[in-house]
């Protein structure tokens, strides 16, 4: 708060007046996080996420920040931070997610000098699948991508395999269930399942 007083001793009349002037400085917008739409494992373990964009009010994107744990509970550590607003990929290599599950959240670096990092909406793990074998039994076990799944995921998972495995994958059945049981002739073949 600011108080002016201006005079004039030229005129005749000698006159004065008296303002109080305030300025307000307001905090720049804080974006919200993004949700992670997919993690998609390469096959040599590193994982590319894809997301989108939140509103950019008033301009105040500063960074989208990336964590990742190999438990649920953490400790998280932050991965990178990507400063380009309009991007909505990133891959993390050397996750080795072909040999655990990964789990991740996105926040939102903005506002004033961008020092708010804003609170993560969701948190999504890769899928890691397992087989335990009993005689000709072939359990498929596989982990959910989250707890609930992320919004828009569906409530079933698309189950491919390749038999014999010189036919390539092929669409097998969908499922509800994260696991699988197979049965097969005793035989001395591979049967890879994605």
């Amino acid at each position: 708060t600011f108080v002016v007083r201006a005079t004039d001793n030229s005129c005749p009349i000698p006159a004065q007046n008296i303002a109080t002037i305030s300025v307000t400085v307001l905090a720049d917008s804080v974006i919200q996080s993004p949700l992670i739409n997919c993690l998609d494992v390469k096959n040599n373990g590193d994982v590319e996420l894809d997301w989108n964009t939140t509103p950019n009010i008033g301009n105040s994107f500063t960074a989208w920040m990336i964590y990742s744990a190999t438990n649920k509970n953490g400790p998280y550590s932050l991965v990178d931070s990507v400063k380009t607003y309009n991007t909505t990929t990133y891959t993390h290599v050397g996750a080795n997610a072909d040999d655990q599950q990964r789990w991740y959240f996105m926040r939102s670096r903005s506002g004033c000098k961008g020092q708010i990092q804003n609170v993560s909406r969701d948190t999504v793990s890769t899928i890691f699948v397992d087989f335990q074998e009993n005689n000709a039994d072939l359990d498929v076990i596989w982990n959910p991508l989250g707890d609930p799944n992320p919004v828009g995921s569906s409530n079933q998972y698309r189950v491919s395999k390749a038999y014999p495995v010189t036919g390539g994958l092929s669409f097998y059945q969908n499922t509800m269930d994260t696991t699988i049981n197979e049965t097969f002739a005793v035989c001395s073949d591979t049967v890879p399942v994605s």
